[in-house]
């Protein structure tokens, strides 16, 4: 599936009406589409918040790593002869 037929697919199911107000239900699908679309790349988490007295919310996508992590140092060695002549790094 092309990037256009991707955009399209995602469009018809989240272009309706979605007022969280006046149009609930349709706020709700989307919100769940969204949702269950973001869960493919990693956990979403919802973060509550009140407006007008209601409560929405926000959701975060805690994508994992794409590597595992790497640390690297250096080291240089130096000489009389050769100042700065020589750094060595390594990693894992």
């Amino acid at each position: 599936m092309n990037l256009k037929e991707r955009l399209h697919s995602h469009l018809i199911q989240i272009v309706r009406d979605r007022n969280p107000y006046l149009a609930s239900e349709g706020h709700f699908y989307a919100q769940q589409y969204i949702r269950e679309q973001l869960a493919q790349w990693g956990t979403v988490e919802i973060d509550d918040f009140s407006v007008r007295g209601r409560i929405h919310h926000n959701l975060i996508l805690d994508l994992p790593p794409l590597t595992p992590p790497q640390a690297s140092g250096g080291k240089q060695e130096e000489s009389p002869q050769a100042w700065g002549g020589e750094a060595r790094q390594s990693g894992y």
